[in-house]
């Protein structure tokens, strides 16, 4: 049976969304957690991926539990898995909800959009370090805008 995963994370502590050889990552920190609850090997497939750092607001994940040729279910109710892994991931990991899905469905390749956002401040704020950039210089907005055209 498949099951997608819509998660938070703050990356500041982890060396990138997926698993790596030369750090801690949020992917193994939620597996880990996964396969303590559910008491079988979980491997989680996020619908992409972030480099060291950078944090997400809103990311997918899904996974499989049993065998293809079995429906197991889970061992408890989705929202009962949900506070559960709360309780155990750490403060910068928040399970925002668990939902089974047809067994087709593919976080990376079923999304429909992906949004980034950068954020860019003018003045010291303490509340947005580690957020937003700091720029103490004056922006030029109509050079931005110009420069954002080309993008499109």
């Amino acid at each position: 049976m498949r099951y997608f995963v819509r998660f938070s994370y703050k990356g500041t502590d982890f060396h990138g969304s997926q698993t790596q050889k030369n750090g801690i990552t949020v992917q193994e920190v939620m597996e880990q957690a996964f396969t303590t609850l559910l008491r079988e090997p979980i491997q989680l497939v996020f619908a992409g991926r972030t480099d060291a750092g950078v944090h997400a607001k809103e990311m997918w994940a899904h996974w499989d539990i049993g065998t293809p040729d079995t429906d197991a279910p889970l061992p408890m109710s989705c929202s009962q898995l949900t506070a559960r892994l709360n309780n155990l991931l750490p403060h910068s990991i928040a399970i925002n909800s668990i939902m089974p899905v047809a067994a087709d469905a593919h976080a990376r390749f079923s999304a429909l959009r992906r949004t980034y956002e950068y954020h860019i401040t003018t003045g010291k704020n303490p509340f947005l370090y580690g957020f937003a950039t700091r720029v103490a210089a004056g922006l030029d907005y109509d050079l931005m805008n110009t420069a954002a055209r080309e993008l499109l």
